[in-house]
């Protein structure tokens, strides 16, 4: 696809779900709009790819993003998603029935133990629930810093610190980097559980994409953006 010098009226980066989903709207748009989604890869997807590979066809492998987040009926793949029986709901709540956790020497952690850290962990992030929108706003470990060091059996606290970590790990940053003001209101109150797709999101994306024959140029990585004119508002986008 030969795109130099040429003006479109959108440009999209990036042609993860996100990406498809904008051109998916500006396909469905009633009015002509002249646009073209540029990806760095080889391939679209971004974070949802199913490797058929290492395994096989009958044995698709997510590597990256897995599942559908939330799955409620107005989310952009959900509404593409076919109902199957082999799909799943996963949950991050612990199961004793299904899940084991060892501590660092190879040892089972009690559910009883793992019960004690999970109260702790649930009253520290009330805490930070609970922390008031009118006050200066500090870092989520700030606030709970100091009732964390008071927790004395060092295996108790090494627990709590690896269930805090299902934070880090879910928004993407540090504690000492997170909001106590906006901890939470991102998501509102959307079900906190996510549809497993056994054929692989990555296919299903890529089944998406394919269906509406997005305008996409891959191994385009976006190297500049430069105003050229504020007047004329014209946005000149380079790649190498």
């Amino acid at each position: 696809m030969t795109t130099n010098n040429h003006i479109f009226d959108v440009i999209i980066i990036g042609c993860g779900p996100a990406g498809i989903a904008a051109g998916i709207v500006f396909e469905k748009m009633k009015s002509n709009i002249d646009y073209l989604i540029l990806e760095a890869r080889d391939r679209i997807g971004g974070r949802a790819f199913t490797d058929i590979t290492t395994f096989g066809e009958n044995i698709p492998i997510d590597i990256g993003a897995h599942y559908i987040c939330h799955h409620e009926s107005d989310n952009f793949l959900r509404s593409y998603y076919i109902s199957s029986n082999e799909d799943f709901i996963e949950s991050d709540i612990y199961n004793p029935l299904t899940m084991k956790i060892f501590d660092e020497y190879g040892n089972i952690i009690s559910d009883e133990f793992i019960n004690k850290a999970m109260k702790i962990i649930e009253d520290l992030l009330l805490i930070v629930k609970e922390y008031s929108i009118d006050k200066s706003d500090i870092s989520i470990l700030d606030l709970i810093n100091e009732p964390l060091k008071q927790i004395s059996n060092q295996q108790l606290k090494h627990l709590v610190q690896m269930g805090l970590s299902y934070t880090e790990l879910h928004e993407g940053s540090d504690l000492n980097e997170l909001s106590c003001k906006y901890y939470g209101k991102g998501e509102g109150y959307l079900q906190s559980y996510d549809l497993s797709i056994n054929n692989g999101l990555g296919l299903l994306v890529k089944e998406i994409a394919s269906k509406y024959s997005l305008p996409i140029k891959l191994n385009s990585i976006v190297s500049n953006i430069d105003i050229l004119n504020e007047y004329d508002e014209i946005v000149q986008v380079s790649t190498k």
